[in-house]
């Protein structure tokens, strides 16, 4: 399945891919298969910077669905995702 995904607030993985928005072949729906293909293909940048030590999407990271519908962190095997959609990792930032 194509999806587009972008990074926002994430220097280390734009700097890595050149880019804030990649197309990406994914073997399923799931936000986990995402997870798993984004990582085996940029290896180590993407695992510190999306997720965390149980293998969730890490805290400081909100995921958006078609710039619209917020993805819970934790519903890795849901099948919420369809072709041609657009996911974006959103760093969340603290300050005032």
């Amino acid at each position: 399945m194509r999806l587009r995904v972008k990074f926002i607030g994430f220097p280390e993985i734009q700097g890595l891919l050149g880019r804030k928005e990649i197309q990406v072949e994914s073997p399923g729906p799931t936000l986990g298969d995402l997870l798993r293909v984004l990582a085996a293909r940029y290896g180590s940048p993407v695992r510190k910077a999306l997720i965390n030590n149980e293998g969730s999407v890490d805290s400081t990271v909100q995921v958006i669905r078609n710039e619209r519908e917020w993805i819970d962190r934790d519903a890795l095997d849901l099948p919420l995702l369809e072709e041609d959609d657009r996911v974006t990792f959103l760093m969340m930032m603290a300050g005032g």
